[in-house]
């Protein structure tokens, strides 16, 4: 069906949940950053019966200005 994107402050979480809906595409854009913030995201796949456990983490550093 899709996935959970999930973003956190802090290396391991906690995470909160990015999305309202499933995200049925494999790119999503993350349009709440700030400049000069560092953040780490994980992903979940989910099915017609349930969500699967976190990706591994990927992190991101938005440049300042």
């Amino acid at each position: 069906m899709g996935y959970n994107i999930y973003r956190g402050t802090h290396k391991g979480g906690p995470y909160q949940k990015l999305n309202k809906e499933v995200e049925p595409a494999t790119t999503y854009t993350d349009h709440s950053v700030v400049a000069g913030g560092k953040y780490f995201y994980v992903i979940t796949s989910v099915d017609a019966s349930k969500e699967g456990p976190y990706s591994n983490e990927a992190t991101a550093a938005v440049p300042s200005p």
